[in-house]
C-alpha cells in the first residue's frame, strides 16, 4: 500500500479478510483502500454490517472520513467529535479541520478537547488543529488563546521522550514526485521551486534532509484539477491545511506536495498563503521561454528558465547547503501578508521546535521572534517555560491575550 500498489494490496487484503485469525485487521486495511480510491459505499456497508467495528477508533476514523466524502457533514461531526474526546491521538482533530470552519465547531472541537485523556504535554502538542479551525473560521483572538494556552500546559508538563528523528527521506521524496508526475499528465504544467528545484539542479537529486516537494503552477484550475485527481488516486489523498494559495496532496508514504499559485503582477511575482507570501522577479522575457526541461530519474520536469536567479531570490548563497532551513522565516524575499497571522506562525515554531527537542532551531525561533515582535509577555513566559530561564520571571502572557481576555475565550470554549 506504501508504495501505491493498488492491486496487489486489494488481493492481499480480500485473501486476508478470510484468515480467523487476523482478518479483522485485513478487513480494515480493505475498507482503507476502498476510501482511498472513492469507494465510501463500501466503507460504510462495512460499518453498518457491524456495528461493533465501530468501537475500534482506526474503524470511526474510516467511518467518519467516508461520511465527509459523501457530504454526510453532521454524522461525520458527531464521529470526529467522539475521536476527539475519547482518545489522544490528532486523528479526530484532523478531521475536524477537514469539516466547514465555524465558530460553532471550534466551540465543539474545543469542548471534546478540553474533556479528552490526553496529558497537558499532549494538549500543548496537539493543539496547533485547533488553531488551524481557528484562523480558517476567522477566529483570530481565540487562535492567540489557544497558543497562550498550549504554554500554559507545558509549564511543568512531563515531556515524553522525544521520538522526532531527522532522517534522510529522499527515498520517500523520489517515491512521491514520480507518483505525482504520472497523476498530473494531461492535467496542466507545473515548475520545481523552492527546495525542490534546489536539490535537483545542484545536487542532482532531492534533498534528503527537505520536509516536503514544492512545486509551482501559474494557472489555478491546475491546482485544482491535481486535489480532483488526488481524490480519486490510491497513491494520494489532499491535505486538510489551508494555509497555501494552491492545495496541499499527500502521498501514502507520508510526504506532502505543496501545489503552489503564483500571481504575476508587473515584474515581479508571489506566491505563499495567509500569513507570508515569496516575491520573485519574472525570470523570463516577451521573447524567452518561461521553463528549461530537466530530466530528473527517467522524467521530465520543468524548471523556471532562470532558475539560477530563482534560486538566489529565496536563498541567496544557494550554492552552499543548510539543514533546518525554514523558509516562512528566514527566506530573503519572504514578506509578511498578514502580520497578526504571521505572529501566531512563529509562536507556533517555539512549540514545534520544543516538542522536537532541537535546541538550535528552538534559540533561532526565541531571537527571530524577539527581532521582529520584541520582548514581549509571550516570549517572557515561552523562556521561562520551555528554557527554564530563571531570569524572564513568571508574567502574563502576551498583551494581546490580556486585552483580549483570551484565557476567557478559551474558558468559554471548554
Amino acid at each position: 500500500m506504501r508504495e501505491g500498489r493498488e492491486a496487489e494490496s486489494v488481493a492481499l487484503a480480500d485473501r486476508g479478510a478470510l484468515s480467523r485469525i487476523d482478518g479483522g485487521w485485513h478487513r480494515l486495511r480493505r475498507a482503507e483502500i476502498a476510501l482511498e480510491v472513492g469507494d465510501q459505499a463500501h466503507v460504510r456497508s462495512q460499518a453498518n454490517a457491524d456495528r461493533r467495528r465501530l468501537r475500534n477508533p482506526h474503524w470511526r476514523a474510516l467511518y467518519a472520513r467516508a461520511l465527509i466524502q459523501d457530504g454526510d457533514l453532521t454524522d461525520a461531526e458527531s464521529v470526529a467529535l467522539e475521536l476527539v474526546a475519547g482518545g489522544d491521538t490528532p486523528e479526530g482533530l484532523r478531521l475536524m479541520r477537514a469539516l466547514p470552519p465555524s465558530a460553532r465547531l471550534l466551540d465543539a472541537a474545543c469542548a471534546a478537547f478540553g474533556r479528552s485523556p490526553r496529558t497537558p504535554y499532549r494538549k500543548a502538542t496537539q493543539v496547533s488543529h485547533l488553531i488551524e479551525i481557528a484562523v480558517a473560521a476567522g477566529e483570530i483572538d481565540r487562535a492567540f488563546a489557544l497558543i497562550d494556552q498550549a504554554v500554559v500546559w507545558l509549564d511543568g508538563a512531563q515531556a515524553p521522550r522525544p521520538t522526532f528523528e531527522r532522517r534522510d527521506i529522499s527515498t520517500d521524496l523520489d517515491r512521491a514526485l514520480a507518483d505525482f508526475h504520472a497523476m498530473m499528465a494531461g492535467l496542466g504544467e507545473f515548475f520545481l521551486i523552492s527546495g525542490t528545484l534546489l536539490g535537483v539542479m545542484r545536487d542532482g537529486r532531492l534533498l534528503g534532509y527537505d520536509k516536503d516537494i514544492d512545486v509551482g503552477v501559474f494557472d489555478p484550475s491546475v491546482a485544482a484539477r491535481a486535489r480532483e485527481a488526488a481524490l480519486r488516486s490510491f497513491s494520494f489523498s489532499t491535505d486538510f491545511s489551508s494555509n497555501i494559495e494552491g492545495v496541499k496532496v499527500r502521498h501514502r508514504n507520508g510526504v506532502v506536495i505543496d501545489v503552489f499559485t503564483h500571481h504575476v503582477e508587473g515584474g515581479s511575482m508571489w506566491h505563499g498563503g495567509r500569513a507570508h507570501i515569496w516575491v520573485n522577479s519574472v525570470w523570463w522575457r516577451p521573447d524567452e521561454p518561461l521553463f528549461e526541461p530537466v530530466d530528473y530519474q527517467g522524467r521530465r520536469y520543468l524548471a523556471p528558465s532562470d532558475w539560477r536567479l530563482y534560486l538566489a531570490e529565496n536563498y541567496g548563497d544557494w550554492q552552499k547547503p543548510k539543514k533546518d532551513y525554514n523558509a516562512s522565516l528566514e527566506a530573503p524575499n519572504r514578506r509578511i501578508r498578514d502580520p497578526r497571522l504571521a505572529q501566531l506562525y512563529v509562536r507556533q515554531n517555539l512549540i514545534k521546535w520544543f516538542h522536537r527537542a532541537n535546541f538550535r532551531m528552538l534559540t533561532d525561533a526565541f531571537a527571530r521572534y524577539e527581532s521582529e515582535y520584541g520582548c514581549d509577555g509571550f516570549l517572557r513566559e515561552a523562556r521561562r517555560v520551555m528554557l527554564a530561564d530563571p531570569t524572564a520571571g513568571r508574567t502574563s502572557v502576551s498583551p494581546e491575550a490580556n486585552s483580549l481576555n483570551a484565557a476567557q475565550h478559551f474558558d468559554a470554549a471548554l
